[in-house]
């Protein structure tokens, strides 16, 4: 049963298909897979089962499965879990197929931490039979997440989405890449706002260096009155990122209570939107810039009031994001702003199971948003 090593020796067990799935062979194989685990372990220092959740992750085609199964081993190295990996596959029959595997890492004490993985393959017409499938194997008294790892909208999904998130007490996916924002988020906002469990989007983790570099140049001792002033946003994304750009001005409007009032998209790569503010108007721009990382790259606001003022900021290739003298009237200003891993903040995710009402009030502005355009948003 011994296969390969990724990130430690890499375990295989039995593979179970055909228009029913014999539930208690996949667990059979997990039982001979520890057996298997046991008995190399015994030549050494032991082995021991570590598992904190049950991760169950979504994909809908191979490619997303192939990059997804390479995170898995560190992802697990962080966060030890029984791991569900289903992959949509061409249509074989209505079957659904099953193999098992651990990823072991050693201990400093030269112990063997191992966590299981399931790898299911599937037909999309048996969609409604997985949700009978997954319940028996999650691990019980333990949380469940689910991780959609897809970039097509849950929406979009031919039910997969709804029969697995009936099994999670979390749910974490990305609208980064979405090819249809607008649906996608407007979809997601309903589950986020009408669930009681936490619903997260990694786009939110991505911008936490915008969020961190404003709310320290624009603190009202370094920028006084700036904040409540500001009438005027230009932003610039890469392609496939007009979800983060929503979601950072999202952000901005429900601490400073804005309240947008209408859109309409100018080009294929820019739309705009008028905002009422505690204080007045306030005139959004959005522009998709035609290539570069999918990220906010680019934001500068300008303010009235007894001080008037501007800021530009740049995230740039170093990933660094700056504020760029040349375009403010503040001192200069940079934080790092380095890419995390996606297994990286996967783990860090499952470790928080609790809401968040700020980034629940930001998804709400950004629904409203994708609202006003509909279909027609630039992506």
């Amino acid at each position: 049963m011994l296969a390969r090593a990724v990130n430690g020796p890499s375990y295989r067990g039995v593979s179970v298909s055909g228009t029913r799935v014999n539930v208690a062979d996949i667990e059979l194989a997990l039982n001979r897979l520890w057996d298997a685990l046991h008995a190399e372990g015994q030549a050494e220092h032991g082995v021991t089962r570590a598992c904190m959740s049950n991760v169950i992750i979504a994909c809908l085609t191979e490619e997303q499965a192939h990059d997804v199964s390479n995170r898995i081993p560190r992802l697990v190295e962080r966060h030890p879990a029984r791991v569900f990996l289903l992959t949509a596959c061409a249509p074989q029959g209505n079957s659904i197929e099953a193999e098992v595997s651990a990823h072991c890492r050693r201990t400093g004490d030269s112990k063997q931490l191992c966590s299981e993985h399931v790898d299911i393959r599937f037909d999309p017409a048996v969609v409604e039979r997985l949700g009978s499938v997954l319940r028996p194997l999650l691990i019980g008294d333990l949380p469940t997440a689910l991780w959609w790892a897809s970039n097509q909208p849950p929406p979009l999904s031919d039910g997969l989405f709804d029969t697995l998130a009936e099994l999670a007490d979390q749910v974490i996916y990305d609208s980064v890449g979405w090819p249809n924002p607008a649906e996608g988020v407007r979809a997601m906002t309903r589950w986020v706002m009408g669930e009681s469990r936490p619903v997260f989007n990694l786009a939110w983790r991505y911008l936490k260096p915008w969020r961190r570099i404003l709310a320290q140049v624009l603190d009202p001792r370094v920028a006084p009155g700036a904040l409540q002033n500001i009438n005027s946003i230009r932003i610039e994304h890469g392609p496939h990122a007009l979800p983060m750009a929503w979601l950072l001005i999202g952000w901005l409007a429900a601490r400073l209570q804005w309240k947008p009032q209408k859109g309409e998209v100018r080009s294929g790569s820019e739309v705009g939107w008028a905002f009422q503010t505690p204080q007045g108007a306030l005139r959004v721009h959005i522009h998709r810039a035609s290539e570069g990382m999918a990220q906010v790259r680019k934001l500068n606001l300008d303010w009235q009031g007894a001080v008037p003022g501007r800021a530009g900021f740049l995230y740039g290739d170093d990933h660094w994001l700056s504020l760029l003298p040349e375009e403010s009237t503040l001192p200069a200003a940079s934080i790092p702003a380095r890419e995390v891993p996606m297994e990286m903040m996967i783990a860090a995710q499952l470790a928080h199971r609790s809401k968040d009402p700020l980034f629940e009030q930001s998804i709400a502005v950004a629904q409203i948003m994708a609202g006003v355009l509909g279909k027609r948003s630039a992506r």
